[in-house]
């Protein structure tokens, strides 16, 4: 089921993308989305500031990649949360950039969807909060957001308060709608692993992506071997 852990605002993993962690990459361009159809673009230092001095744009930075800001930072995530993504394996040419820095003016939020590529994810609020609403995967087939549920689900909708130093795991195929009623600063990661890549060679079948499928046997058999010390 999606899980909330508490640990903390103390914690290292959180302290190094508080906003003074973040200064140094002030001048670097990012692009958000906005009230205005034409979105928002502009330095991470001038979006911060505004997170907290203009909340009526409806700025909503979703498409920042830590790599965007700076490759080095992807080193900050808490290491055993890098490694649940074993995808991070994959050459640097094939390996999916699925890590992110998200932030949010008050108002903004995400509409009902399914993670992409039947991968799982979680989340790392930094500042403000977060409203998380939960439709566990048989729903997401109703809805004709997914083509198939693992086999393993048999829960109810739930729903999370999510506060800083909270870290949020979304599970594969669950639906999940949220809502920043402050301004919110998180990193956030998706990934394919041992918990979910059966499932997720089971997604890429269903909807004809059969190279990924292949792909993700491969990792799977490599993480699995029994010859490797």
């Amino acid at each position: 089921m999606p899980t909330l852990i508490r640990i903390g605002t103390d914690h290292h993993f959180v302290k190094a993308f508080e906003r003074d962690s973040l200064s140094s990459y002030r001048e670097v361009s990012i692009n958000a989305e906005s009230s205005s159809a034409d979105g928002w673009s502009g330095t991470l230092g001038d979006f911060l500031t505004r997170l907290d001095n203009r909340p009526g744009d409806g700025l909503y930075m979703k498409h920042t990649t830590l790599t965007d800001i700076d490759p080095q930072l992807v080193a900050r995530v808490l290491r055993p949360v890098r490694e649940l993504n074993w995808l991070s394996s994959l050459p640097n040419e094939m390996r999916p950039s699925w890590y992110w820095l998200m932030a949010g003016q008050a108002g903004t939020g995400t509409p009902l969807h399914v993670d992409s590529m039947a991968s799982a994810a979680w989340n790392l609020l930094i500042t403000g909060r977060k409203i998380w609403r939960f439709l566990p995967p048989a729903e997401a087939v109703h809805l004709g957001m997914i083509p198939i549920a693992p086999a393993y689900y048999e829960f109810q909708p739930v729903e999370f308060e999510q506060t800083p130093g909270d870290l949020l795991f979304t599970p594969s195929g669950w639906a999940h709608a949220v809502e920043n009623p402050t301004e919110t600063i998180a990193v956030t990661g998706n990934y394919i692993g041992e918990a979910n890549i059966d499932f997720a060679i089971s997604y890429f079948e269903a909807v004809g992506e059969h190279n990924n499928a292949l792909l993700c046997q491969d990792v799977k058999s490599a993480f699995t071997r029994k010859d490797v010390p």
